[in-house]
């Protein structure tokens, strides 16, 4: 589970998703049963725009496991841009009980990266303040907070939060370029 996971996030990071495709079907076969690699691969194959093929394994995921199945669907619904089955498919997880931040993530990612318009803006920040504080170390969640408070105009919210932060999580790789552009906005360059 946790090496696949690895295994993806990292090329993805590289966008090489052919080859991590090729590694997570050879990893299914041997771990056919697992949900999350289910769950994994239909993620995959949504965002290589294969829709016949995650939404037969999500079909596959409903069966197996709810968190999976639910979390999938609105990864395959921000992937295919429509925006109201993209609604419905929050508004799914979190009636189905879905707090651990995973829905607000995704769609704030969609809204930044597909949909970037004041209002989503907007609508992503209002999504992820709540989970604030409980992913106060949360590297990838600080970057895409980050990210739309700058692209919402609250850089003094932003420069004073990515300033409070501890050393170590400040000048990590992901969030340290955030410094770099204070200091140049400062005329530090």
């Amino acid at each position: 589970g946790e090496s696949a996971a690895q295994a993806e996030l990292a090329a993805l990071q590289c966008d090489r998703t052919d080859e991590n495709a090729e590694l997570l079907e050879r990893f299914g076969r041997i771990n056919a049963g697992r949900s999350e690699i289910l769950h994994m691969r239909c993620r995959l194959a949504a965002g290589r725009y294969d829709f016949e093929a995650a939404e037969g394994m999500l079909l596959q995921l409903r069966a197996k496991a709810d968190w999976s199945y639910q979390t999938a669907r609105l990864h395959i619904a921000c992937q295919k841009g429509d925006a109201e089955e993209i609604d419905d498919a929050y508004r799914s997880c979190i009636a189905a009980g879905i707090c651990t931040g995973g829905p607000e993530i995704a769609l704030s990612q969609f809204y930044y990266f597909f949909k970037n318009s004041e209002e989503n803006i907007r609508r992503a920040l209002q999504m992820l303040q709540p989970l604030a504080s409980s992913m106060a170390d949360n590297v990838p969640f600080l970057q895409g907070l980050f990210r739309l408070q700058l692209a919402g105009g609250n850089e003094d919210a932003c420069r004073a939060h990515y300033q409070s932060l501890p050393k170590g999580l400040a000048s990590s790789a992901v969030l340290a370029p955030f410094g770099f552009y204070f200091a140049a906005r400062d005329g530090q360059h």
